[in-house]
């Protein structure tokens, strides 16, 4: 079958599922259909590639070992505003229900047709091209933080902010999740290929304080909660 090729389309598709025969096969469609495609077998790496790559939209599994689809889901939606299509054997009714209202955008049954798979990526993409959603989480801007996710730019009351490559994956983690706690393992899970460790989450969270003048005592951006994990601040 020749699949119409989506021309001049610069967008990311990760493709997750633990079989290597519908991942490669998925991958290598969306591929010829002019997409970059990447692949993750299974949720662990999905989540890191999500942050790592962002992607503009994501093919999902759900029975997975380990971190399944569902969980993996959840995560998406806790940093990302990306379509998610959930590509399944499960055939329930109940089981789509679960993925649309958990914040899938849509739901295929395993075998997907090829060319209906390919129309509904770009059906979502256009769809999200269109609302703008893509381009609202390249800046974040605060009364005092402004964090430029594309150029990796930092600024603290307009003064820029020289921050390491695993500084500012942390604090563009926070920052995606403003107002809302991150567990210290979530964190690591998020920011550090393989896991973090909650030490090593709490050692990076200092050097971030440091380097944008946040005292822990009395802080601005930064706040912990003893327990629980960390939560950015937006100051109004």
């Amino acid at each position: 079958m020749v699949i119409a090729v989506a021309a001049g389309k610069k967008d990311r598709v990760l493709v997750v599922d633990d079989e290597p025969s519908v991942r490669d096969l998925v991958h290598d469609l969306l591929e010829e259909a002019g997409y970059e495609a990447a692949s993750a077998r299974d949720g662990k790496e999905a989540v890191r590639t999500l942050f790592h790559w962002r992607p503009s939209l994501v093919v999902l599994d759900i029975a997975m070992p380990g971190m399944d689809g569902w969980n993996v889901l959840e995560r998406i939606r806790e940093v990302s505003s990306a379509p998610v299509i959930i590509l399944s054997a499960l055939d329930r009714e109940n089981d789509a229900v679960r993925g649309l209202r958990n914040g899938a955008d849509d739901y295929i049954v395993k075998p997907a047709r090829t060319a209906e798979l390919v129309a509904r990526v770009e059906s979502l993409l256009r769809r999200t091209r269109t609302e703008g959603d893509a381009a609202d989480t390249e800046l974040y801007s605060d009364a005092v933080l402004r964090v430029d996710h594309a150029r990796h730019e930092v600024a603290v009351d307009g003064t820029a902010a020289d921050l390491t490559p695993q500084e500012f994956r942390l604090l563009a983690v926070l920052v995606q999740n403003a107002g809302l706690v991150m567990s210290a393992d979530r964190l690591g899970e998020l920011c550090w290929p393989g896991g973090g460790g909650v030490e090593n989450v709490r050692v990076y969270v200092g050097h971030l304080r440091k380097k944008l003048g946040d005292d822990p005592r009395t802080p601005r951006m930064i706040e912990t909660l003893r327990e629980f994990g960390y939560r950015y601040c937006p100051t109004q």
